[in-house]
């Protein structure tokens, strides 16, 4: 069984002004559509995770990509 820590995910930006920590994150899974290829230059690893179990910290932009996800990035390194 996984203890809590195998459960807690946590990064940030390269630059460092934006983080975030998630606990119970879904299994990843690849999309290569051509809205993720766009996004990425290839395609995207992405898992799910409950709005409560999501913590970012820092100035984060968003842009809507579609009715039901955006994606944020850092203003400062991006």
């Amino acid at each position: 069984m996984a203890d809590a820590e195998d459960k807690l995910h946590t990064g940030s930006c390269y630059c460092g002004a934006v983080s975030y920590r998630a606990v119970d994150v879904a299994e990843i899974w690849y999309c290569h559509c051509s809205q993720c290829r766009k996004l990425t230059g290839l395609y995207m690893a992405a898992a799910g995770v409950a709005r409560d179990a999501l913590e970012i910290n820092g100035d984060v932009k968003w842009v809507a990509v579609s009715a039901r996800a955006s994606h944020g990035f850092c203003g400062a390194c991006c």
